[in-house]
């Protein structure tokens, strides 16, 4: 199965790396994707097959994962990242361009509070499995260990072994994943600033709180086309019964 190539981008002292599954094409609406822990664009180039044809898709690998630069001592706050992810937006696509938002994971407070600083920017808003709902979210082991004070970190990433790896993405996934995705999911881990970069955001979750809140007080007020979707076989984001409608194979909220 093929890959789509990366592209990588200076944004400011970094080398940041993007994924497009249409580069240079104007005449498709473009789909921005920002991916989760332990995640990279990798992950997202089962939905660009799926869309080709119909939408550009793009991926930033966020400071620290995929293919990007992960230079020690980098703010790995989502509000940091946040900024990121617009600062490479800019960079490849252009201070001016209208996205179709796709956010997962901590890629859901990271994208919205970019959308909510952009507003006019926002085409659409789909969120899928998110920490954004904090109240919904059970937290994975390294999460919780990355808030020890001062040895949590470095626990994490002696956690982010590949063993533990490929059992925390199994666990998440909720269905059968082939070597090769695994393989290719794992791969950015080789390296030690990767897993560094992981327990990172995981310990940073405290200093992000108050963009997270800051994230959900600002949804409502979000105009555009939305729709949350949460998996009904997720371990981590368990969203409230009460508040979802339940088919075979999804919940669904949507924000008018």
């Amino acid at each position: 199965m093929s890959s789509y190539p990366l592209e990588r981008i200076a944004v400011h002292d970094l080398r940041l790396a993007v994924r497009d599954s249409a580069p240079g094409r104007t005449d498709l609406p473009i789909v921005l994707g920002v991916h989760g822990i332990p995640e990279s664009s990798a992950s997202w180039q089962g939905l660009m097959r799926e869309l080709d044809g119909e939408a550009r898709v793009v991926v930033v690998d966020l400071p620290g994962f995929g293919e990007s630069d992960k230079p020690r001592g980098l703010d790995l706050s989502l509000p940091s990242l946040a900024v990121w992810l617009g600062d490479a937006v800019d960079a490849h696509l252009g201070p001016d361009v209208a996205v179709h938002l796709a956010v997962h994971d901590i890629g859901g407070p990271i994208g919205i509070l970019w959308a909510q600083a952009h507003p006019a920017r926002l085409a659409s808003l789909t969120v899928l499995n998110t920490t954004l709902f904090v109240e919904h979210f059970k937290p994975p082991l390294p999460a919780i260990v990355a808030a020890v004070p001062l040895a949590g970190r470095r626990l994490v990433t002696a956690m982010l072994r590949r063993p533990n790896f490929e059992g925390t993405v199994k666990k998440a996934a909720g269905r059968r994943l082939s070597p090769e995705t695994i393989a290719e999911m794992w791969a950015p881990y080789e390296d030690p600033d990767a897993r560094w970069a992981a327990a990172g955001v995981w310990a940073a979750y405290p200093r992000s709180a108050p963009g997270l809140r800051a994230a959900r007080r600002g949804l409502r007020g979000m105009q555009v086309p939305s729709k949350v979707v949460f998996g009904a076989k997720d371990p981590f984001c368990i969203p409230n019964r009460k508040s979802t409608r339940l088919n075979s194979s999804h919940r669904c909220i949507s924000y008018a």
